[in-house]
This record gives structure tokens, C-alpha cells and sequence, in this order.
């Protein structure tokens, strides 16, 4: 029995801020060499980024790459996030590192999910401190 991947996907959820947001899943080759695989790596993904900042991220494109396993190794995948950014938020991208499973894709994207949430935290915070320091000054006779 043959199987083929699916036509891209759009996957609709909500952050743990309760924004919408969709995550656009193109065609998984994953799918064609290991069906459970690839639907294992679309979920953990898709959690992941449900967990992030998905207001600050913008449209969410997904794509999965997939390495030929060789002389019996485990097939290995790389994945790839791209966001168009959001409410003045700079475009965003992040590869995978080149992985044999699942897991291990979700643990490193919520990694730099949070890194990234963090960071825009921070630039936030120094542009409000930077905003008040100008209002300060204006208001000094």
C-alpha cells in the first residue's frame, strides 16, 4: 500500500495568551517513509508552538526535510518555522538541527521560543525606560 503525503495543512489554535493563530503545515515527506513519524513531528511542533508567543509570531509556515537514512541508520529529519512577525515584531526563522525524533524537535523550538520571548521582553522593557527617560527630560525646566 502506497502512501503519499497530505496537501499542505492550516492548523488553527490559541496560545497560552489565548491569541489565534495559524500554523500553515506544507506537504510532510516526512509522511511517505513513515506515516507515524511525520504526524509525531507535526504534533510536537504545532505544541510547541502553541506554547509560544504565537501574537508576537504572525503567520506560521512549517517544513519538514528529510535526510535518506544510510547503511541502516534511523531516518533523520531537519524542520524548518518561519514567521512573518507580528504588531512590530521582527519576521522570524529557526531551523532544526538534524533529528531521528520527535521529541527532541519540540524541546529545542520551545527552547528558542522562550529565548525569543525573553528577548522581546527585554527590548520592551528598555524601550519603555528609554520612552520615560525621554518624557523626563521634556518635562525638566
Amino acid at each position: 500500500m502506497a502512501t503519499t503525503a497530505r496537501a499542505g495543512r492550516t492548523e488553527r489554535g490559541a496560545g497560552r495568551s489565548g491569541a489565534a493563530h495559524d500554523v500553515e503545515f506544507a506537504a510532510n515527506p516526512l509522511r511517505i517513509l513513515d506515516p507515524a513519524l511525520g504526524a509525531a513531528a507535526e504534533r510536537v511542533v504545532a505544541a510547541a508552538l502553541a506554547e509560544g508567543p504565537p501574537s508576537e509570531l504572525g503567520r506560521i509556515a512549517v517544513r519538514f526535510g528529510v535526510v535518506p537514512p544510510d547503511d541502516g541508520a534511523a531516518l533523520r529529519f531537519v524542520c524548518k518555522v518561519e514567521c512573518t512577525g507580528a504588531h512590530g515584531q521582527p519576521p522570524w526563522r529557526w531551523w532544526s538541527s538534524l533529528a531521528s525524533e520527535p521529541s527532541r524537535l519540540g524541546r529545542d523550538l520551545a527552547r528558542c521560543l522562550e529565548r525569543r520571548r525573553r528577548r522581546l521582553e527585554r527590548t520592551a522593557h528598555e524601550l519603555e525606560l528609554e520612552e520615560e527617560g525621554a518624557w523626563k527630560s521634556a518635562t525638566r525646566v
